[in-house]
């Protein structure tokens, strides 16, 4: 398994934390990083320290392009999936963008329901035709 998608899944297994026990999720990482007393994976510490500082426009971004279904009534993995792609997609340029699709597709895939995959290839497809992500730069 590539380190990045093992990065991408412990950011994943957080951001579901989370929402299970409604702490932020900058509170969440010091914990599991005080308990484990592990080496942190740089990656996974860059998605949930972004995320931590850019959570309400990654929500938004979501919010904007699935007005169907709304965030809250979204299940917490695809939630969490669709967060660390978003914040990808914003944040993160120098990972190509077919990865951070293809990457969540593959997560929710392995951990969430069947319609998900599809679900989250909608939304993402959506995110990607944004401004902000067609010059992935300008956020």
């Amino acid at each position: 398994m590539p380190a990045r998608h093992k990065a991408r899944k412990r950011a994943l297994d957080l951001l579901y934390e989370t929402e299970i026990k409604g702490l932020p999720l900058s509170e969440i990482w010091q914990q599991r990083v005080d308990a484990e007393n592990l080496p942190t994976h740089e990656y996974t510490e860059a998605i949930v320290l972004g995320l931590s500082l850019n959570q309400d426009l990654v929500d938004s971004k979501i919010s904007s392009v699935s007005t169907d279904w709304r965030l809250d009534r979204m299940s917490p993995v695809d939630r969490s999936i669709l967060r660390i792609a978003v914040y990808e997609i914003l944040f993160r340029p120098e990972v190509d963008l077919a990865v951070v699709i293809n990457e969540s597709i593959l997560l929710a895939q392995e951990i969430s329901g069947d319609d998900a995959p599809a679900f989250i290839n909608g939304v993402l497809g959506a995110i990607s035709r944004l401004p902000e992500a067609v010059n992935r730069s300008a956020v």
